[in-house]
């Protein structure tokens, strides 16, 4: 034989092996390419389902950290607040105690005086009673003003949530 026959033995070969000679498809190869087309579109709105079902549980998630990043943020500076009221009324407290002790002592310096002068010294008792609540009372201005942030307590929540750049705490439903 010669290339050319070869050639065309060859082709015609391969011809009938790919099923060039069939060109008409059996009900049965259609029926079967339609399950197997059924089959992978129940797959794919399967797939879609799942999607979605996700991306509503990281909504929720995303929801869930936000409003607990807000919560604590709202709790901390409440604490911090909350620390500063304490260590101011703390210092009030020393200097209520220092003024009665000073006053305390500054009447009983000045009833002494009196009872050693045989009541001469009144005008001293008063003027001890009242040296000694000035004296106690100067040590009150260590305090300063009460905290800025008592005024405000209330209202921390809503300064938060403006910070963050929201308008309420979602309930993540």
């Amino acid at each position: 034989m010669d290339s050319r026959m070869c050639w065309f033995v060859t082709a015609a070969l391969l011809w009938t092996a790919i099923g060039g000679c069939r060109s008409v498809a059996t009900q049965g190869d259609v029926d079967q390419l339609s399950k197997e087309v059924a089959v992978l579109e129940k797959k794919r709105d399967d797939r879609r389902a799942e999607l979605r079902q996700l991306l509503e549980e990281t909504k929720t998630q995303e929801c869930r950290a936000t409003r607990a990043k807000v919560e604590a943020k709202v709790i901390v500076r409440r604490v911090e607040c909350v620390k500063e009221q304490a260590k101011y009324e703390s210092c009030i407290a020393k200097n209520q105690a220092r003024t009665s002790g000073s006053g305390f002592l500054g009447c009983l310096l000045g009833l002494g005086a009196a009872a050693l002068t045989g009541g001469a010294a009144t005008p001293y008792a008063v003027a001890g009673c009242a040296g000694g609540i000035v004296a106690g009372g100067v040590t009150e201005k260590k305090c300063g003003s009460p905290p800025a942030c008592v005024k405000t307590f209330n209202v921390i929540e809503k300064e938060v949530l403006q910070q963050e750049g929201l308008e309420s705490i979602s309930t993540c439903e």
